[in-house]
């Protein structure tokens, strides 16, 4: 799935290039810097402010990737942590949900705190790429 997650970051930060205006590229050069002097010192720093939604966003994703995981990973011991719980309820009598709870307690833990640590550069992110 990192083809989508790439897919769908140009997508989110396309109209933010496109508002960067060509000049500051045409002035680099002039300066003598290469095309890839260019991207990481004059656009790498104008995009810091809209990087982190399409960076959580692909973080969230990847976190959640039950199907792909359930599907290629044969060994129970490199299972995801999705996953295991899943094999917690999957094919059993009788479900102790106090431990189904605390697993899932666990697996929302690292992305709500992701989340809440990008959450205002995501508002502003989003909203820069929808401005043009």
């Amino acid at each position: 799935m990192p083809a989508f997650h790439i897919a769908f970051a140009v997508w989110m930060l396309q109209n933010y290039f496109s508002g960067i205006p060509a000049e500051l590229e045409e002035a680099a050069a002039l300066d003598g810097a290469t095309r890839v002097q260019t991207m990481l010192r004059v656009f790498l720093p104008l995009s810091a402010p809209a990087s982190p939604s399409p960076r959580c966003s692909a973080f969230v994703a990847s976190w959640n990737e039950f199907g792909v995981a359930l599907t290629l990973i044969g060994r129970e011991d490199r299972f995801t942590l999705p996953v295991r719980i899943f094999s917690l309820v999957a094919g059993r009598y009788s479900v102790e949900w106090h431990y189904i709870m605390a697993a899932t307690l666990l697996a929302t833990l690292p992305v709500a705190a992701v989340f809440l640590a990008v959450q205002r550069f995501m508002v502003r992110g989003l909203a820069l790429g929808a401005i043009r």
